[in-house]
């Protein structure tokens, strides 16, 4: 039990006893200043317990590109909510919902692949060698997709140009060099 240590158990503890005092009518002045108080350390206190006992967990957090991914989704899903209560407000629904559904519809999945290109586990020079072994599989359309990938992650200019001759069909069979 070495994730319950000391700081849990205070912020805990602190948490409980600002959240009766919030419920309670005593000191009325100070409800702003600790609800919010007692929100962190109860928050504090229950990731170090989940931490302790969902160690899984914590890998998204230490995998800093994920996390990214995820905030910058969060954020996304933020900014749409919001504004589709401002839409429906003005009442103008059919706005808000045709927003909402093109950024869920378009939006997302367009993050998603930008994602999964960025972070790739596959490094960018593997993606010559599967383009090779499907060349000379004779499957030209896998090796032209792979050609193209690297394409995008290469910043070689001679080199992308040699591909893209490649791929409109002047030269294959013949090694890129």
């Amino acid at each position: 039990m070495n994730f319950i240590d000391i700081w849990s158990i205070v912020a805990g503890a602190a948490s409980i006893i600002s959240l009766l005092v919030v419920m309670s009518d005593k000191a009325p002045e100070w409800k702003k200043y600790i609800s919010p108080v007692g929100f962190l350390l109860g928050g504090f206190a229950v990731g170090r317990i989940s931490y302790g006992l969902f160690p899984a967990a914590g890998a998204i957090i230490k995998d800093t590109k994920f996390f990214g991914f995820l905030l910058i989704l969060v954020l996304l899903l933020i900014v749409l909510v919001v504004f589709a209560q401002m839409m429906i407000k003005r009442k103008q629904d059919f706005y808000a919902y045709f927003v909402v559904f093109m950024v869920l519809v378009i939006g997302v999945p367009q993050i998603m692949e930008k994602y999964t290109a960025s972070f790739s586990d596959i490094p960018k020079e593997d993606y010559l060698v599967i383009a090779t072994i499907k060349e000379k599989n004779t499957d030209y359309s896998s090796a032209i997709r792979y050609l193209e990938k690297y394409k995008q992650l290469s910043s070689d200019v001679e080199f992308n140009k040699k591909i893209s001759e490649k791929i409109r069909g002047k030269q294959w069979g013949q090694p890129l060099t």
